[in-house]
């Protein structure tokens, strides 16, 4: 569904007094990864290491430097405006922060109408149409209708991430990039959110493209993983396999840095609650 070929992104240097300029900075270097339709698949990497980038990339919110991504087989940097529009409602993204990714200003109904209002030529929904499609999806979220009217601050930090999904469904997209979504969630509200997605994804048919610097998160979501470090993919491979073999030292000094999976010691345990 989603193919990354040897992609690379440079920031040029900036501006050092009249006559030269700081170094250039290699962001991203002939990262090349695939991401199949219907699989959970994750990019963990510190912060720094690229996965913004490749996410900005993903959305063509940067232009690359070098190599092609293809969704669909279509490749996206050749991509008209119709045609980038056209992709930008297939592909819906959570962002990490759902303090700050909610317009305090715009009520519930508004948030997740927006999308749709985007996207009206493509939805064909009326103003009724769309706001009787938010309601479902407060509701396939776990809140209600009665929510529509309310604004973002009356709302814990797991709500307000529910609310960021039902607007990244909005559009009815197959694909979803998950920033980070739950790494500013207490644990047993990460909990809830992810067994949430996880339930989505099997009724819907969705991919997620899903980037962590949490690798107990990404074992319990993912089927495959790619790790990055200074813009560079180190590792690629069945998530299991990974964790229990891994090939590289970068793969090895994070599996030894992760908690205890001991249920008696980890706030995790073996599974997440329900």
């Amino acid at each position: 569904m989603l193919e990354v070929e040897g992609v690379s992104k440079i920031y040029g240097g900036e501006r050092r007094g009249f006559f030269g300029r700081a170094p250039q900075v290699h962001a991203l270097s002939d990262v090349s990864l695939s991401v199949r339709r219907g699989e959970s698949f994750g990019l963990v990497g510190e912060s720094g290491s690229g996965k913004t980038t490749l996410t900005r990339c993903l959305l063509r919110l940067e232009e690359v430097s070098a190599g092609t991504i293809r969704f669909d087989g279509d490749d996206i940097g050749r991509l008209s405006a119709a045609g980038l529009r056209a992709l930008r409602a297939r592909v819906g993204i959570v962002f990490q922060d759902p303090y700050a990714s909610l317009n305090p200003r715009m009520s519930i109904a508004d948030i997740v109408c927006e999308p749709m209002e985007i996207h009206r030529a493509r939805l064909g929904l009326d103003g009724r149409g769309r706001r009787d499609r938010a309601a479902e999806l407060l509701e396939r979220v776990g809140l209600g209708p009665q929510h529509l009217g309310r604004f973002p601050h009356e709302f814990s930090g797991g709500q307000r991430q529910r609310i960021g999904i039902a607007r990244a469904l909005a559009t009815g997209p197959d694909f979803l990039i998950l920033d980070e979504p739950t790494s500013a969630l207490d644990v047993s509200v990460q909990a809830q959110v992810l067994n949430l997605l996880h339930d989505l994804q099997a009724q819907l048919g969705l991919t997620y493209f899903f980037i962590s610097h949490d690798l107990g998160v990404i074992r319990y979501v993912c089927d495959r993983v790619a790790l990055i470090y200074r813009g560079r993919l180190v590792e690629v491979g069945a998530t299991e396999a990974v964790f229990q073999n891994p090939a590289s030292d970068y793969a090895r000094s994070l599996i030894a840095a992760m908690p205890d999976p001991d249920p008696d010691r980890s706030p995790f345990g073996p599974r997440f609650p329900g």
